[in-house]
């Protein structure tokens, strides 16, 4: 595999601000404990387990829909984890911290593995219709999931807040 320093330079940001973006929800879940991560602020958001989930499952679907592959996680991380499902209020309901975050980390190295291999003349290639509002062709995807990364940062953001923990100047 190429290094950075080898790609086209739009190429090599849009890997580096995928790097940047999970380091900052990373950042932002290490000072959660196990026992907060179900935590809803007002009672009605996203809490960090269903996040994390949440951050596997796209991961996993757009690589499925841009590589014409079959998605990789279960069929039960889909339905638990997917756009438009509902956090349930029950740790049990879901995988462990660790396999969450194992899985985070796995998908989103699968998806950094086909930014750095998508070669120049794929980058202008329309994305399909269900990805197209988000990002509209191939080289905007890593970019587009960095914004997704940074759009539930701010929900994890305020589950640290609603449990008094610090801010994060990353």
């Amino acid at each position: 595999m190429r290094t950075t320093e080898q790609m086209p330079k739009i190429q090599a940001i849009a890997l580096e601000r995928m790097a940047w973006s999970r380091g900052f929800v990373e950042s932002l879940l290490n000072g959660i404990t196990d026992d907060q991560l179900i935590v809803r602020p007002g009672g009605t958001g996203n809490h960090a387990l269903w996040i994390m989930g949440h951050y596997a499952v796209t991961d996993d679907q757009i690589l499925a829909m841009m590589t014409g592959e079959s998605e990789t996680l279960p069929e039960t991380f889909a339905k638990r984890f997917t756009a438009g499902s509902e956090p349930i209020d029950d740790v049990a309901a879901y995988p462990t911290r660790h396999e969450l975050t194992t899985t985070m980390r796995s998908t989103r190295e699968r998806m950094s593995a086909w930014v750095a291999s998508l070669p120049e003349s794929d980058w202008g290639t329309a994305t399909p219709e269900a990805l197209a509002p988000f990002a509209t062709d191939a080289i905007s995807v890593p970019f587009a999931i960095a914004a997704h990364d940074l759009f539930h940062a701010g929900q994890l953001a305020t589950v640290r807040a609603s449990l008094g923990l610090p801010r994060l100047h990353v």
